[in-house]
């Protein structure tokens, strides 16, 4: 069994100086993988600027009907995933389902929830670790930073509802309690993690409890609860596996159309 706790640090916007670091602590709560409390990190760095005006309702909102809906196939496994455009950015409405190969002399670097049970990773995705995390989203898409989490829990949560945003992006079904409305077809789904318990064994926790994803920075991780409707982060260690969400490359800056 996992004995680790960890004090969730809320995406919700923070306080910096030049010379200090971050000060504002958001908010108390429980959840896995080690214990601390942290900084808020939520900004809102010219979010109207990256989009039309028209796209955005009161509050900083982007706009639910903006939203474009698509599909990709990944060439490497021919899996088709769902894809949404919120604003510039377009992310899969999925969490990743590739399998990478591995060496024989290699450890495994992911795994289906529950020992490794394929019909999980058909519903929820694979778990990975940070380290294959970081490279494993097919050509022309990668394991989003911590800056594009960012955008995105501001655009679907604004100004005034920042504290709902992952209400917003919440399947509507298939979480423990306090279901999702899912405005932006995203579909954050409640995956768990895995991790080493105190046997030394791999283990494997909050399946419908909570969703887990993977930034690509420094091995923090994005979270949701089922309890309630914020957006959290925190900081991994190399052997737990969370989920991936990959977010299509942006357009060379010298592109023409």
């Amino acid at each position: 069994m996992f004995v680790r706790m960890r004090i969730p640090k809320k995406l919700t916007g923070y306080i910096a100086a030049v010379t200090t670091t971050v000060i504002a602590v958001l908010g108390v709560g429980f959840g896995c993988s080690g214990f601390g409390v942290g900084e808020a990190l939520q900004e809102r760095k010219g979010t109207n600027k990256i989009m039309g005006e028209n796209d955005w309702m009161a509050g900083g909102v982007f706009n639910p009907e903006k939203v474009i809906r698509d599909t990709f196939t990944d060439i490497r496994d021919n899996v088709v995933y769902t894809t949404v455009k919120i604003g510039d950015q377009t992310w899969m409405a999925e969490n990743l389902n590739y399998n990478p190969p591995v060496k024989d002399n290699e450890d495994s670097v992911s795994w289906c929830y529950y020992n490794d049970s394929v019909e999980y990773c058909d519903v929820y995705g694979r778990l990975y670790t940070w380290e294959k995390a970081k490279s494993v989203c097919p050509d022309g898409w990668h394991l989003p930073t911590h800056e594009e989490w960012k955008t995105l829990v501001s655009a679907v949560g604004g100004v005034s509802d920042i504290d709902i945003a992952g209400m917003k992006l919440k399947s509507v079904d298939g979480w423990k309690s306090n279901n999702g409305t899912n405005n932006y077809s995203f579909t954050a789904l409640p995956g768990g993690f895995s991790g080493i318990g105190i046997d030394g064994s791999r283990e494997y926790t909050n399946i419908s409890e909570r969703g887990y994803w993977w930034t690509a920075d420094n091995m923090q991780y994005l979270y949701i609860y089922s309890e309630d409707n914020e957006v959290y982060v925190d900081t991994g260690e190399e052997t737990e596996a969370y989920s991936v969400r990959c977010i299509l490359d942006p357009p060379p800056i010298n592109a023409t159309e």
